[in-house]
């Protein structure tokens, strides 16, 4: 019956430490298709996950020729070449989140970091606490139908 769903209903929450860099950019530890670790920058105004064209291959991100063809825009209004692929998985703590669409950046993008964006952090209520320097996520775990893995 319906009751019997609404006590499935579990609230997952966690607290990540931060690493704050120089200015305001806070960055995470990031396992990508569960056995590669990245650091990235925590960025809730960019639309999905970014990385450059060097770190596709160290990270096992292959981008085809079947791939779509995107513009971004940067930061200070530019312009630049980006492929859309999606990532079978990002784990940040204890959270796993399946088909995570990713933006790689052309070769140009030299000075790009990379960024951890709404395609991964849309699947929490997300907080960052500049004061403590976490990241703290929270899911509600509702069974089945969730990209979200623990």
């Amino acid at each position: 019956g319906r009751g019997l769903k609404s006590l499935e209903r579990t609230l997952l929450s966690e607290s990540i430490p931060l690493r704050r860099d120089r200015g305001d950019s806070f960055w995470v530890s990031v396992v990508v298709n569960g056995d590669k670790t990245k650091e990235m920058i925590v960025d809730s105004g960019a639309y999905q996950m970014s990385s450059c064209h060097a770190l596709e291959k160290a990270l096992g991100i292959e981008v085809g020729p079947k791939d779509k063809q995107i513009i971004l825009v940067l930061a200070y209004g530019i312009p630049i070449n980006a492929t859309e692929v999606t990532v079978p998985s990002l784990r940040v703590g204890k959270f796993t989140v399946d088909s995570v669409r990713c933006a790689v950046l052309g070769p140009e993008a030299t000075e790009a970091e990379p960024l951890l964006g709404l395609s991964f952090l849309k699947e929490f209520r997300f907080e960052i606490d500049t004061q403590k320097e976490t990241l703290t996520m929270v899911k509600v775990d509702e069974g089945g139908g969730s990209r979200v893995r623990k």
